[in-house]
């Protein structure tokens, strides 16, 4: 089991193989953005794989803009969304945001995204790490319909139920009448 501690006390060179395995077999889309315009410079096997291209290499001729959709459901600009959280990150240290991102074959698909800033040998660098959460918004979107449709059902049932004690009581004073 890796653990802090058995890291700590591995020389530079097995450190360097723990982390690239980490980044190389992590379920998480990573990638790595360089200044000054902010473009990919690496993508791991599951960034390849979740935007559909074949390679590192093809991933990285992409640049974020192409991997995303002109508009944002804000109805915000990506390229202006995106500078805005790279210079969240840069002054805070990282900016965690929901995002809907373009597959290379043109499909849209919700994702959160989380940015981190690194600094490498004096050089500073943008590590992001995305999920799809397609499965997680199309259960939240079937619960919401749901919870309408029994909001609506309990509507019913409470206008029937006020509906019969109305009419009970119409009842009860014809019978008052009556005696």
């Amino acid at each position: 089991m890796i653990n802090h501690e058995n890291i700590k006390n591995l020389d530079n060179g097995c450190k360097n193989e723990v982390y690239k395995l980490l980044y190389m077999t992590s379920r998480d889309a990573i990638m790595i953005l360089a200044p000054p315009d902010w473009k990919f410079i690496s993508g791991n096997p599951a960034a390849i794989k979740l935007f559909r291209t074949t390679s590192e290499e093809e991933f990285i001729s992409h640049g974020p803009e192409d991997l995303s959709p002109e508009i944002q459901p804000n109805n915000k600009l990506s390229t202006t969304e995106s500078i805005k959280m790279i210079e969240e990150t840069l002054e805070k240290g990282s900016a965690f945001f929901e995002w809907n991102h373009k597959k290379i074959n043109g499909n849209i698909f919700p994702s959160t995204v989380l940015l981190t800033k690194l600094e490498i040998k004096g050089k500073i660098f943008i590590q992001a790490t995305v999920r799809d959460v397609s499965v997680q918004k199309d259960l939240e979107n079937k619960t919401k319909q749901q919870i309408i449709e029994l909001e609506k059902i309990n509507n019913l049932l409470v206008d029937r139920e006020l509906k019969m004690i109305e009419l009970k009581e119409a009842l009860d004073k014809c019978q008052d009448s009556k005696k």
